[in-house]
């Protein structure tokens, strides 16, 4: 079974695994954005990077601005099991209210 998720809804958010560190797990979000999209400063510019909270989940929500067309896109990313792990390793905690 192929993943149909394309990133581009909190429903169709694109799962990322907790692999031990959270920097590489944003690095994960910005390979799939530059495998989607090219390359960053050339191809597209970042306008927002917010993490957000739905049904109990933790989100990335990256927005980039295509070039040269100026048209804006959000890539959602479920970055649960990472963050979870981010904040258990560094503050002791599962959970931490946003």
């Amino acid at each position: 079974q192929v993943d149909k998720r394309d990133a581009s809804s909190y429903e169709d958010a694109v799962v990322i695994r907790d692999i031990g560190d959270y920097e590489k797990s944003v690095q994960q979000e910005y390979e799939y954005i530059r495998k989607r999209c090219g390359t960053e400063g050339v191809d597209w510019n970042l306008s927002s990077h917010r993490l957000s909270n739905k049904n109990e989940k933790k989100y990335d929500i990256l927005v980039i601005i295509l070039l040269p067309s100026k048209e804006e896109i959000a890539f959602y990313f479920d970055i649960t099991e990472p963050f979870s792990e981010y904040l258990k390793r560094a503050y002791g905690e599962e959970d931490l209210s946003l």
